[in-house]
Parts: structure tokens; sequence; C-alpha cells
């Protein structure tokens, strides 16, 4: 793990390698600085605006351990400033190194910028860098050293302006600006006046003149996600905790340098439908997802203005409505648009078109026969009603009697002759006449009867036998009626019959029966036939004229709407830990045989959220987590003892994983459980004594130690 060495320049604690050691996982959200108790409050601003600062020394130079001495350095890239600034300017530092655990840790600090005499001093807290050396030689590769960019290019910027000092002042700057002696014998420029030089390490401090350590934090606990429209992200805020020996301060929340990109989606959201208007408006929420891969809604849903669909008339399948008192036909349509998918969704269904004008409804004899009633002696004539639309015609309905009446007529002769030739008996002598019923259609004769000899005194006899099998009979199904049939014959004198005529039509008529036996669906156009069996009790029996058929004339008879609901597609999809199952927006309709019919009319809501992820730990390390200190004890010549070292804990890392997809959705890290304690390496005698001072205290956990330590936090992960 890398070393994280911070600079102390106020204090003494610079040379101190107990304090030297901290953890690395310092970052923009969660930075530890330590200065003086007497330093002002350190907000979150203060922490997050370091850039990284390239610099490149002017001479070669060996580090001294522990005591800093001075050096020039150019300015190579300063991030946001332009290369003008930074051209004829020197950086003035201070450098050194300390040894923590054996190795060797270079430090390095800024205090000014000069140019042509000007000088803008730093506040040398805010430049610093660290590095490892191999040997004492500064490396003359360029230097990295973490900074303060709004402060570093203004004070480039100074230097840049025209000098309006009156020579006085010019005179006082050159003389506060002279060489002298550093406290530790160095030469120092006091153009690095933000500069203190650190003293030796100071380990028996006054009770009431020493300084107090001072740590600052930045956590985000405790502080909301701010969700910022105008830029599309939402901003995690963090606080500044600051712990001192007076206790601890915590900042307000303010803006961190961690945010998420608030993205788009309509997945759970619902057109929106204006039917007045005649329009269907897509529509969005804003979500985020955060590091635990939960979808965050910041925006319920809302209209994309971008994504507007009109609303038309469709047929849909809808039957044309007959009104029979109006004598008028009447389209029906649907109101639908097409979605984003490019799917219809029906939004209104089957009324009367507000495009299409209704068509008159006309009644034809074309098609339809004339149905005979031989008992009442009357012919009525059929006919049906029909429209045309679209250059179609339909019949909209089954012939029906339309008030036009024929008497029937026997006749026996026409045209000066017999009709029917009589049927001579020789062996009585006798001879019957026959005749033929008839009609007149519009001024035409029309025989409705074949020749029917005459049975009134005579020995010519009507009999049905050989005449009952229906099949052979006349079936009139627009007429609705089936007539029987007879045969005429007369007894010779030897008993046997003589039949005289085949068998024909009789006056006997069985009026058609109807049987509703099964639908015909059209699922597409949302309406069904009537299958319909026609049958006749006959005087042999029940007789099937047309089975399971759609008659002429039949009505559509349209489904019933029922309800909307969804159906699964088996499409998946994730949004970090969540998923969301596609699904089908389906109507259902009531079918006339009381079966339901379902259809798809576009894409419906997803069914989720549902979260799929766990998380596991997937590692652990040890980490130093802080550094404990304590004063024990008074002794004539020493003072008093101060003891100090590390403090470690187990950090466990843990993942969270779609269990699904296997992708990781994010890691974080946790201390797991107290922090040990342990002893100090250097000092004299000292270390003995913080062995024997841990033993007794209590349990050697960080809050039972005493003095000052501290969890660094843990985001993001160390390891």
């Amino acid at each position: 793990m890398k070393r994280s060495i911070p600079l102390l320049l106020s204090l003494a604690v610079l040379s101190t390698p107990a304090f030297a050691q901290t953890t690395a996982q310092t970052t923009a959200q969660t930075t530890a600085k330590t200065a003086t108790a007497a330093n002002p409050a350190i907000s979150t601003e203060d922490l997050v605006r370091k850039v990284k600062i390239v610099t490149q020394p002017r001479q070669t130079i060996d580090v001294p351990e522990n005591e800093p001495i001075p050096l020039d350095m150019g300015l190579v890239e300063v991030p946001g400033a332009s290369p003008d600034l930074l051209e004829g300017v020197t950086a003035k530092a201070y450098t050194r190194y300390v040894k923590v655990d054996g190795d060797k840790v270079g430090q390095l600090v800024l205090t000014a910028v000069t140019k042509s005499g000007k000088v803008e001093s730093l506040n040398s807290a805010e430049f610093v860098a660290q590095f490892n050396l191999k040997t004492t030689a500064l490396p003359d590769g360029g230097l990295v050293i973490e900074g303060n960019q709004e402060e570093m290019i203004a004070a480039l910027k100074r230097l840049q302006e025209e000098d309006k000092t009156d020579d006085k002042e010019r005179q006082t700057a050159s003389s506060d600006s002279g060489h002298q002696a550093s406290a530790n014998g160095a030469s120092s420029n006091d153009e690095a006046a933000g500069y203190t030089s650190p003293d030796a390490v100071d380990t028996t401090a006054e009770e009431d003149g020493g300084e107090d350590t001072t740590t600052a934090t930045i956590t985000t606990d405790g502080c909301a996600i701010r969700v910022d429209l105008a830029q599309m992200k939402a901003v995690q805020q963090s606080r500044v905790e600051i712990t001192n020996g007076e206790g601890t301060t915590t900042s307000e929340c303010e803006d961190g340098n961690e945010s998420y990109l608030i993205q788009r989606g309509s997945a759970t959201c619902s057109d929106i439908v204006d039917l007045e208007g005649r329009t269907a408006t897509a529509a969005y929420l804003l979500y985020y997802v955060d590091p635990d891969g939960s979808r965050i809604e910041v925006q319920g849903c809302k209209a994309d203005s971008e994504q507007v669909f009109p609303i038309e008339e469709e047929t849909g399948g809808c039957p044309v409505h007959l009104d029979y008192a109006a004598m008028t036909a009447v389209p029906q349509t649907v109101l639908a648009y097409k979605n984003a998918n490019n799917a219809t969704v029906e939004v209104r269904n089957c009324q009367p078109s507000e495009t299409t004008e209704a068509v008159d409804i006309s009644e034809t004899t074309d098609g339809c026969s004339i149905r005979h009633d031989f008992p009442t002696g009357t012919s009525f004539q059929m006919a049906k009603y029909i429209y045309t639309m679209e250059g179609v015609t339909y019949q909209a309905g089954e012939c029906h009697d339309d008030g036009t009446q024929y008497k029937h007529t026997v006749v026996y002769e026409a045209n000066g002759g017999m009709i029917c030739t009589p049927i001579v008996d020789l062996d009585t002598g006798t001879a019957t006449l026959a005749s033929r019923v008839k009609i007149t259609v519009d001024g035409g004769d029309q025989y409705i009867t074949e020749c029917k000899p005459d049975t009134d005194g005579n020995a010519i006899i009507a009999t049905t036998d050989g005449c009952t099998d229906p099949a052979n009979w006349t079936h009139d199904l627009d007429a609705g009626v089936s007539y029987a049939q007879e045969r005429f014959y007369y007894v010779r004198t030897n008993g046997k019959k003589e039949y005289v005529t085949n068998c024909q039509s009789s006056a006997v008529t069985y009026r058609h029966q109807i049987e509703i036996t099964d639908w015909q669906d059209h699922d597409g156009e949302l309406y069904a036939y009537r299958l319909s069996t026609v049958y006749i009790d006959s005087p042999a029996g029940r007789y099937d004229i047309r089975e399971n058929v759609v008659l002429t004339g039949t009505e559509q008879m349209p489904y019933t709407f029922q309800r909307t609901g969804t159906v699964p597609t088996g499409k998946v999809t994730y949004q970090g830990c969540y998923k969301y199952a596609a699904t089908s927006a389906v109507e259902y309709y009531l079918r006339p045989d009381g079966s339901e019919y379902s259809r798809t009319v576009g894409a419906g809501t997803p069914d989720g959220p549902t979260n799929v992820c766990s998380e596991q730990i997937v590692s652990n390390q040890k980490i130093k987590s802080g550094v404990w200190s304590a004063a024990s004890g008074t002794e004539t010549q020493s003072g008093t003892y101060y003891f100090y070292g590390p403090m470690y804990a187990y950090v466990y890392k843990y993942q969270t994983t779609n269990t699904v997809t296997g992708a990781v959705i994010s890691t974080r890290c946790a201390w797991n459980g107290s922090a040990t304690a342990e002893k100090s390496t250097a000092g004299n005698d000292l270390a003995s004594r913080a062995q024997a001072w841990l033993s007794s205290s209590s349990g050697g956990i960080c809050t039972g130690v005493g003095g000052t330590c501290q969890y660094v936090s843990l985001s993001p992960c160390p390891f």
C-alpha cells in the first residue's frame, strides 16, 4: 500500500515518524488534512479544489533528512493556467525527507512564486508533494505537487499586473525579501513568507502552551444527494468533520466531486392521451443509478414534447351499424395511434366514424325468391336490404316478405289448348283432367306447380307413397320452407295401382327451423358469424337441410370489450440491480359464444423493478486506521511522557453483483470490528513504557486508549 505522509508545516510533527504514516485512500471526497488548532475552519471546497501542478527543479540538490532546505523550481504545467502565465516564473520551495519503516519519503512544499523581482506568497499548506527516494538526490524529472488551483492562478495573474506600488513600497518589499538565516542555519528567502520552518520534535510540550493536532475528514454521512437538472447530474454532498483537543465540529453539507449521470427512461411511463386534441404524447422520467446499483427516480413521468403521435381513425375490425329505423348503414371506427415502438394503440372502442358518412340502406328482390302459401292460395314476394360502401355492395339482412302478394290461379287451358295431358283410363273409360297453379308477376304468368290430376269425382288418387324422402324435396332457403312431394295413381281392374305421375312438389310445406350450432370467429375484425343448421321435422323425423353454415344475411355479431392488461414477452432488461420484464399491452374481448379473446395492441408497462443483486465479502486486509497518543506519568527530570503509535483494523471489501448477469454493480469497504493499538517503535525507553501503558488500557481499542485516534474514511476502497 502506498504511503501518504502528511506535511504539518507549522508543527514540529513534520519530523515525527509516529505521525508520518496515514492511509492512502485520501480522495476528493474523503481527504484527511492536518493543521494547527489555530487554523480557520476547513471547508469542503478547500479539500476538493486541488489540482496536480507539474514542477521542475532548477538545480541538482541532495535532500536532507528532517531539516528542510530552500530551492527554486520551474513551473511546467498548472491546470487551467495559460502558458504565458508560467513564462519566466520561479516557484520558491522547501524540501526534506523522513524515514518511515526504513524507507526514505521525500516531502516538498511551495511557498511563493516570483517574476522580475515581484513576489507573490502562497499558503504552503495548500501546495505539497510526497515521493519515494531511493537515494538522497532530488529527482531531476518533473515533480507533481497537489495544489490549490484557484490560489496558484490568482498569484500568477498578479505577477503579470503592472507594479503600481511607489518606490517606498517597492523598497519595503525588497527589504522584506532579503536573505536571513533560518532557524536551522540554512539560507532562507523571505519570499517564502508563507512558510514557517519546522522545529525539532518537542516531546515535552507545556500543558498550557502546546498545540493540539487537528484532523479534518470529509464524509458523506448525513448528507443528501442534490439533484441538478440543469446539468443532468445528481451530486453527492459531503461535509467536513474537524476534530481537535476541544472536540469535533461539523460543517454544512456541500457539493462534492462525486456525481451520477441523470438518465431518461420511459419503461414505466404510459403515454399521455389527449382525445379532444387527438394526440398521444410519449412520457419519460428521470433517474440515476447510485453506487449500490439502485435506480433512483428524481422526476416523475413527464410529457416528451419531441414525441407526439397523431390519433387517427382506424377500422379496427368494427362492424357496420345497421340503423333500420333511419334506413342507414353507419361506419364505425376505433381511435388509435402508432407509439414510439410503431405499435398500434387503441384509445377508443368502436363508435360511429367522424370522417366517413353513413350510407343509405335500400331494398331489392334480387337474390330472393317468392314464398308460396298453398293453404291460403297466396304467394309472397321476398326482398332483402343492401347498402354500398366504398364501391362494394353488402347485404344487410335475410330475405323477408316485402308486402307484395300474388293470388293463386288454377289453370287447365292456355292459348286454346290443354296445358296438361289428361289421364285416360281405358279399363273404365274415363279421362281425368290435370291442372297447374299460376301467379301473375309484373304482367307475366309464372307456374308454381307441376300438372296435378283432379281427384274430385274421379278415380285418380293422390299419395305420398315413395315420395317421403326429404332429400328429394324442394328446399327454398330464401323462403324458409320445404315442399313435400306426392304422386297420383288409379286402381286398375286387376286391383293394381297405376301411377300416372312421378313424385312432385305438393301443396304441403314444412317451415324451416334454425338451430345455432357454433360460431365462426373473425378475431382480426372483432366479430363472429352464427353457424346455423337448417332442418325440418318431416314425417320421417328430423331432416337437416344445411349443417354449420353461415346463412345468407347473417349479421355480424361484434365482440364485447372487457378490459385491458399486460402479458410478459420474455424479454428482460437490467438497470443496475433492478430487473425489468417487458410486457405487451393486451385488450380482452368477450366473443358471442362466451369465450375470451385477447389481442396485443402495443408495448405494456414493464414488470419491475425487481432487485436481483446480492452483496458478498470478496476480500479483507489489515489497514492502518489512524494513530493514538497519550500522556502518562511525570518525573522530575524528564517531565511528561508521551506515548504514541498506530491504530490498525480490518477492512472488508463488499461487492454487489447482479446475480442474473454476473455484472459487478458496485463495491464498498467498511471497517470490521474494533481497532487495535500497537506500541511506538521509537523514543529510547518509551517503546517499553508504551507497551506497558497499552497493556493496562481498556482492551487496546481506539476509544479506550485515550488521546487522539480516528478511523480514516473508506471511499473509495484502499485495495
